[in-house]
């Protein structure tokens, strides 16, 4: 038997959407979709929500394109954190491709 993690769904559409866990030391936030700019605003308030000192993983297995407004809140949300570890669980390689060709990959540590 799993435990279920509580969640909060910060936003959900056709395009894809967040959900963000409550797991004790970790931030866990799942995204889906295309993130551009049209999502930025999105991108930032669940970014911003992140206060507390703990790791932070972002599962983006179905994320499906990615653009420099999404590159942007990401990495300032690794900037604020400081020397905090942020991952990127199951990156496509057309996204990872993005992070490659703009050497922000140096930036996170990939699962």
């Amino acid at each position: 038997m799993s435990a279920k993690l509580p969640t909060e769904n910060l936003f959900l559409s056709k395009l894809g959407g967040v959900r963000k866990a409550v797991v004790p030391r970790q931030h866990h936030i799942e995204l889906s979709g295309e993130y551009d700019l049209a999502r930025k605003q999105e991108l930032a308030e669940v970014f911003s929500s992140i206060t507390n000192g703990d790791p932070v993983a972002i599962d983006m297995r179905q994320v499906t394109y990615v653009d420099s407004a999404f590159l942007s809140e990401l990495i300032g949300m690794r900037l604020r954190r400081n020397e905090l570890p942020v991952t990127l669980v199951g990156v496509r390689p057309n996204v990872a491709r993005v992070f490659r060709l703009t050497n922000l990959d140096r930036f996170f540590v990939f699962e």
